[in-house]
């Protein structure tokens, strides 16, 4: 094919390209869906509303209530000299060695023999609270607590509190915390801080 012939082709097919554009642009222009910018605008205040929530919990408010008993928890040392009482010291020896159950079949009897022993029940209730029977240790302690002048009064009282707020007894704990700020004691700053959580 020579350059004469290729020319009297290629006309034809510039001039068909150059209708169709010419078609094409007098076409209108579509028109602007707005319901599509009222569907991104909600998207995008859902999506605001949504991380603002999140970031309230997580860095307002990180930890949850029943999540504070785990973080203020840690179980009250042996301190209890056990000068010839073989079965006192077998009892808290189990209980140093977190085997609850034989410690509370010790405890128990123990209590019976002796109820108004507050360093027995102050005991029993916290082997109790280790081996996770909340309601049995908030049981115990109260009872301890009724002991008049027991040494024991404020741990007792701490531990009350965090076995309420273990079975999520939000004002039984707060109460119980509350008395404990009262005066300065070992536990009065934990339990302030633990109020300010709750």
């Amino acid at each position: 094919m020579n350059s004469a012939d290729q020319s009297k082709t290629s006309r034809p097919v510039s001039a068909a390209i150059s209708a169709r554009s010419t078609a094409f642009a007098s076409l209108p222009d579509p028109p602007v869906r707005q319901h599509n910018r009222w569907f991104y605008g909600l998207s995008l205040a859902i999506g605001l509303l949504l991380l603002g929530t999140l970031g309230y919990f997580f860095l307002i408010n990180p930890v949850s209530r029943t999540e504070l008993f785990d973080q203020y928890y840690d179980p009250y040392p042996n301190i209890v000299a056990t000068h010839n009482d073989d079965s006192l010291a077998q009892a808290l020896q189990w209980y140093t060695d977190q085997q609850y159950p034989k410690a509370v079949t010790y405890l128990k009897q123990m209590v019976k023999r002796a109820p108004e022993n507050d360093t027995l029940q102050f005991y029993l209730g916290s082997t109790y609270l280790a081996a996770g029977q909340l309601s049995k240790a908030s049981d115990t302690f109260q009872a301890a607590l009724l002991t008049s002048g027991s040494e024991f009064v404020d741990p007792m009282r701490w531990y009350l509190a965090l076995a309420y707020l273990g079975q999520e007894q939000w004002p039984e704990a707060q109460r119980t915390l509350e008395s404990l700020t009262q005066y300065n004691n070992l536990y009065s700053k934990q339990a302030k801080e633990l109020l300010d959580a709750l």
